[in-house]
């Protein structure tokens, strides 16, 4: 199933409120509340789909630390709930920290690409690659 679909989509099991954020009060009604239906951008989630949220949609340095975290899902022992906490420590620590991009008439599409065809000895799949940068 689509990442987005689950965040978007997913059905809440309990009452959550949140407050009407920063800018969008309207005056006289600053006290009220949302009621949420269903659950946006993780809120409320297990650990793994919050993760996932922050490494799909804001934070693809952590794809492959959380990708590997997931693999013990279903099975979690006390080491995987440290790394995770490591995980969470550091997005706190760097919840500032964010790509800038100068401002330039110039853009190009730098792409790379490899494969591997039958690399893997024991089992004979091949392997491939890409990247697409804009600089």
């Amino acid at each position: 199933m689509d990442i987005k679909i689950v965040f978007l989509n997913g059905d809440l099991d309990e009452d959550v409120y949140m407050e009407q954020p920063t800018g969008f009060a309207e005056v006289g009604k600053e006290d009220l509340v949302c009621k949420l239906n269903k659950s946006i951008y993780g809120l409320k989630q297990a650990l793994r789909q919050c993760l996932m949220y922050a490494q799909v949609c804001t934070r693809p340095d952590i794809v492959f630390v959380v990708g590997m975290l997931g693999r013990y899902l279903s099975n979690p022992r006390s080491q995987h709930w440290k790394d995770a906490k490591k995980v969470l420590r550091y997005l706190q620590g760097t919840k500032d920290l964010m790509l800038t991009y100068r401002c330039t008439n110039i853009l190009d599409v730098v792409g790379f690409c490899d494969a591997d065809f039958a690399g893997c000895i024991d089992d004979k799949k091949s392997t491939m690659g890409y990247i697409f940068v804009m600089a």
